[in-house]
């Protein structure tokens, strides 16, 4: 059974048993502004942080006290036993509660991950987009535009690790880049045009950018190194190539960008840097020299 349909369950269960209790206790009264006081206690537990809790309780028994001082007790000789019940449920009721929350927030966080991974395999592989890329640049030729390539690569630091842990580590390493992957793509999807190209290649994301020059080009890749930085928390190495002032061909330009990436943004680390398996065949050298 998933924590939050534990918690749910436990909620409805001593709700079932709090309000029972006088049923099948009949000299036993529990006063009725007891319940819009746990609900106060459960409302405010959920908006308050874990340390603060300790002072929230402190402070409904306080409420408790003074409403009781207030409105006074039952006359019943059970009155202390009445006392610890109606404590007991407006804590127990606000900690159920607040457990429920935690866990239907951790269930929402995963779903949140699974959803970025997601993000990340909709981005095609450069094999996948070469005849569009062939495209563009026939056009860019044709009537004499400008446009740039841009690669974009996420710095992953490698660190050894112990034999017996490889395979766990491994599969963390696997899943922790997938997600960095999804995040970059999200980004690059929103920092780009419709008729932009966005491609993956053996680490690197490739990005086409048509009627753009080389100039235009560094600024995008300098905005998406800001962005990379201060929203993602994730360092990225970028390179760029530009048609007709630096290459020709599509593959010329796709070469000069695979070299290694000069500019760099060092301010982050990455965690759990190992690398993921994948193999993309080699473009083939003369695809546009008939051009």
């Amino acid at each position: 059974m998933s924590s939050h349909r534990f918690w749910i369950a436990g909620i409805i269960a001593w709700m079932f048993l709090f309000m029972s209790i006088p049923v099948m206790f009949s000299a036993i009264v529990i006063h009725a502004w007891v319940f819009p006081l746990i609900g106060l206690f459960a409302f405010c537990g959920l908006l308050l942080p874990g340390k603060h809790l300790i002072w929230l309780a402190s402070f409904t028994c306080l409420a408790y006290a003074l409403a009781v001082s207030y409105l006074g007790t039952s006359n019943s000789s059970f009155w202390l036993i009445e006392t610890a019940i109606e404590i007991s449920g407006i804590l127990i009721g606000g900690a159920l509660l607040r457990k429920a929350n935690d866990s239907f927030q951790q269930y929402e966080e995963k779903f949140a991950l699974i959803l970025m991974m997601e993000q990340g395999l909709s981005i095609k592989s450069e094999e996948m987009v070469f005849d569009q890329m062939k495209r563009e640049l026939s056009r860019a030729r044709r009537y004499e535009r400008h446009l740039s390539l841009v690669s974009i690569e996420p710095i992953i630091e490698t660190s050894p690790k112990a034999n017996s842990q490889h395979l766990i580590e491994e599969m963390l390493g696997r899943l922790h880049k997938q997600l960095i992957k999804g995040q970059l793509a999200e980004l690059f999807t929103s920092q780009t045009k419709a008729n932009d190209i966005i491609s993956y290649r053996e680490g690197q994301f490739l990005i086409m950018l048509p009627e753009t020059d080389k100039a235009q080009a560094k600024a995008m890749a300098q905005r998406v190194l800001t962005l990379c930085d201060e929203s993602l928390k994730i360092s990225v190495q970028t390179e760029t190539a530009s048609f007709p002032c630096e290459e020709f061909t599509l593959s010329g330009l796709i070469k000069r960008t695979l070299k290694k990436p000069q500019t760099k943004v060092s301010l982050s680390k990455i965690r759990e840097p190992l690398e993921l398996e994948g193999f993309v065949p080699e473009m083939q050298e003369d695809v546009l020299q008939q051009t």
